[in-house]
């Protein structure tokens, strides 16, 4: 969620491909049914835990609801920090779906 509020930097390269190939991608990611989304994608590295790292579940779902909810208060355009300037239907429609991805993928959906 953090990546979606702006609250995290993303490396220049990084913003590079995600602004050139962001856009072909995410049409194709948002249509897709969630049982079609590829698993395993690589993890960007500033969203991964670092070895040995642990995390308060009770916390961390607090933030998510916090965040879900910055998400869907957002509107205009917004500012992806990796795919750049974007309609709030398109960024919220990302969430959901990006989320649906992982509830399915761990078969809570």
């Amino acid at each position: 969620m953090e990546l979606y509020l702006g609250a995290m930097n993303v490396g220049l390269a990084l913003r590079l491909i995600g602004r050139w190939l962001g856009p072909p991608f995410l049409r194709r990611f948002i249509v897709r049914p969630l049982g079609e989304t590829p698993r395993n994608m690589r993890t960007m590295q500033p969203l991964r835990l670092s070895e040995g790292e642990t995390l308060d579940f009770a916390e961390e779902r607090r933030l998510f609801l916090e965040g879900l909810a910055g998400v869907e208060s957002l509107n205009g355009i917004v500012h992806h920090r990796l795919y750049g300037s974007m309609r709030a239907e398109d960024a919220q429609a990302l969430v959901r779906h990006h989320t649906a991805h992982h509830f399915y993928q761990f078969g809570l959906l």
